[in-house]
């Protein structure tokens, strides 16, 4: 095992730990095997939380098309269906010059032949938020040990009510307004809304902190 994680670059856990990893996803309600730590900062700040996104499925899939030297080929990791088109991401420790020539030209190829995009994500594109992972972590795990906890349908309700109304607000203003519901259960039924793309939760630090802020998606 090496001293560190393969995602030192772009997270603050800087000792070696398992670099595969078997994560229950509760946007895709399945589990996912992800084969290196990048893959899940991959999937925890692009994927699971995207409002955009209608589903993803990772496996090693693979592109061709063909030039004037013959057929060319690319690997891949993920199919990415959003609400108006699809994306094949490539996963990887950096970019290099020449793989980023034959990636625009197999973009250019899928989007005219299948109205695919063709994305390749590495360290640096992850190093912006990597203070964001190990939060969303939490907040992934917070709902799946929550998944089968059963919400009254009032409180359901009363937040989808609160979040129509006011279009925006902090989840302390939140939770001031479903004040008749334990707090656990108010914060899981905002948390399940979030994860299925029905409001966007901002945060600095962690997203369960109370002036953490909310806002309807699209508003």
């Amino acid at each position: 095992m090496s001293v560190k994680s393969v995602t030192y670059n772009f997270t603050s856990r800087k000792r070696a730990f398992g670099n595969q990893w078997l994560i229950y996803s509760n946007k895709s309600q399945s589990i996912l095997s992800l084969l290196s730590d990048r893959e899940v900062a991959h999937w925890v700040l692009n994927l699971e939380f995207c409002p955009e996104i209608k589903s993803f499925h990772f496996d090693d899939f693979e592109a061709e098309m063909m030039t004037v030297d013959g057929k060319v080929t690319t690997r891949y990791r993920l199919r990415v269906e959003f609400d108006s088109r699809v994306e094949f991401h490539k996963i990887s420790v950096e970019k290099s010059n020449a793989n980023r020539a034959q990636e625009e030209l197999f973009d250019s190829h899928l989007w005219r032949e299948r109205h695919v995009r063709f994305k390749h994500f590495s360290d640096e594109d992850f190093h912006y938020h990597k203070q964001k992972i190990f939060p969303l972590l939490k907040l992934s795990a917070f709902l799946t040990i929550s998944r089968d906890q059963y919400l009254p349908p009032n409180l359901v309700d009363s937040a989808i009510s609160h979040v129509n109304k006011f279009k925006s607000g902090t989840l302390l203003q939140y939770l001031s307004a479903l004040t008749e519901y334990s707090k656990p259960s108010a914060m899981l039924q905002i948390y399940r809304m979030y994860n299925a793309g029905d409001v966007v939760i901002s945060f600095e630090e962690t997203p369960f902190s109370l002036d953490s802020t909310w806002s309807l998606r699209n508003e």
